[in-house]
């Protein structure tokens, strides 16, 4: 994503997502429970009009886009 759009930015509770708010352009923390209202309100922002893409970028089903991200990084990291 980074080479595609020049930077990639994560939204996430830092529980799970640690990773990935590491190794992003700019990563933001918020407390946990509010990650469903925040992906809401980034994608009013970005122009997402799909709930499903919202719950997507949550933490509901973030944990799994999350952990592949994760091991993808991982991978990358042990072959670069």
């Amino acid at each position: 994503m980074r080479t595609a759009f020049g930077g990639v930015a994560m939204l996430g509770d830092g529980v799970n997502d640690a990773p990935a708010l590491a190794e992003a352009t700019v990563g933001l923390a918020h407390r946990p429970g509010v990650g469903l209202k925040l992906a809401l309100a980034a994608g009013a922002i970005l122009g997402v009009v799909s709930l499903a893409v919202a719950v997507l970028v949550g933490d509901m089903g973030g944990s799994l886009v999350v952990t592949m991200n994760a091991l993808r990084l991982a991978r990358v990291r042990s072959e670069g």
